[in-house]
Order: structure tokens, then sequence, then C-alpha cells
């Protein structure tokens, strides 16, 4: 596998459809922190599609979780942050049996310095805000580990 390719670790979409219907997807999701705050996407499409929900995403083959995590808080937020910045803090998974779609999420807790104002670069969430308290109408998956990342 030829390192320098932008697109390693990625397969062809259709095949990656077949994928997704038979065996679950090795994922990241980002607790974005700063302070008291923490930041939330207003997802755009399926799955939770409408929900506050975290950033995250598929991890490339080969790549390590940290690093996916780092990657993952580039593309999604803009926001660089360094591996000192980024601490393990569960595994959890999600299943949308409707979709045929199961994820197996490694969480982590990433606290930058600055809150500042996110701009969308992704097109997986069509908003992005900073909270500082869980809402009960929230996925039951984003109140649990918000919870476990110490907030109420």
């Amino acid at each position: 596998m030829n390192s320098n390719n932008k697109n390693t670790g990625w397969i062809p979409e259709e095949f990656y459809k077949k994928i997704l219907k038979n065996i679950p997807i090795a994922c990241v999701d980002l607790i974005i922190t700063h302070g008291n705050y923490f930041l939330l996407g207003r997802r755009a499409n399926e799955p939770a599609k409408d929900c506050w929900f975290f950033p995250g995403g598929r991890i490339k083959k080969g790549e390590k979780l940290i690093n996916a995590a780092v990657r993952k808080t580039r593309e999604e937020v803009g926001i660089d942050v360094n591996i000192s910045d980024v601490s393990l803090l569960s595994v959890g998974e999600t299943i949308y049996d409707a979709l045929g779609l199961h994820t197996i999420n490694t969480l982590f807790v990433i606290k930058i310095k600055e809150k500042t104002k996110i701009k969308n670069h992704d097109n997986q969430h069509n908003k992005f805000k900073w909270f500082s308290k869980i809402n009960n109408s929230w996925p039951l998956y984003v109140k649990k580990f918000l919870k476990k990342a110490g907030f109420k």
C-alpha cells in the first residue's frame, strides 16, 4: 500500500455499502471541550439526522486511534490539536437496525485552549454549537458519554 496516497485506507463506495450490511465499522467519536463547555454538531444526514451528536468518523486501516481522533478533529471542525490534548474516555457502540449500521466507537476527550466559533468543514453536520449542559432530548448515547466525561 502506498502511504503517499491521499486515499490510503479508503475503499470504493459500492463495496463499502456491502461491508456496512455485514460487519461493524470502527470509528472515533470526539468530545471536544473548553473548560465547562463541549461541542456538538447537528447531524445533516443519517444516522441520527437532525440530532446533536459528537463529531467523529471512520478509522483508516493502519491508523492509530489517537491519530484518527486528531485527524477527525481537523477534518470535521477545523481545529488542529496535539496528541497531548487528547485522552481516551471509553468505548461504545451504535446500532441503527433500520439502516443496517453498527459502529464500534472509541470516544476521546479533546481539550482545546480557546472556545472558537466552528466553521463547518464536513458534510456530516449542518451546524456546530458549544453547550454547557446536557439536554434530555439528545440521543441516549450522547448523554451517556457526556456524563462519563463529567458533564451534567
